[in-house]
């Protein structure tokens, strides 16, 4: 905090959020109501994966920067939440065999009677659920991915 006041800024309460791809909230209930808990705890030790490896990255850019704009007071902090998170990843890359193999006869046993009928009860409700697309640039509305991309090539890029 005294990094933030130092250059003028003013400290807040607030935390940031890393962009992951989550599908919307319908589809989210429907794969949860269908997932053991296994397979839900192995999801998300995959997701902190990402998360750990996204905040390592992030960190070694923000020393770069620093650096690049002389701001050398911050690096020692900067490094500092590097290492943490260094530590975390490492972790959850060292543990991730021995959590799979703790988990997955479970995922087995859960599923091995149910797992045609679950996957075609979830594909066909997630299909069941109406999705549009909003284009950022222009707020016009469509039906399908495929849609907006098209409409983004041929009105928006290169513009």
């Amino acid at each position: 905090m005294q990094l933030i006041t130092k250059f003028g800024g003013t400290p807040t309460q607030e935390r940031g959020e890393l962009p992951l791809a989550i599908p919307p909230e319908s589809i989210r209930n429907i794969i949860h109501s269908s997932t053991s808990a296994a397979e839900q705890e192995l999801m998300q030790s995959v997701e902190d994966t990402i998360v750990e490896n996204a905040e390592v990255t992030g960190y070694n850019l923000l020393i770069q920067m620093a650096e690049k704009m002389n701001m050398g007071d911050t690096i020692p902090s900067l490094r500092q939440s590097l290492q943490e998170e260094e530590k975390m990843f490492g972790w959850l890359r060292a543990t991730a065999p021995a959590m799979f193999a703790k988990l997955w006869p479970q995922i087995e046993s859960s599923s091995s009677s149910s797992s045609s009928s679950k996957i075609k009860t979830t594909t066909e409700s997630v299909a069941d659920i109406d999705q549009t697309f909003n284009c950022e640039s222009c707020s016009t509305i469509f039906n399908s991915r495929e849609e907006l991309r098209q409409h983004t090539i041929q009105k928006h890029e290169n513009k």
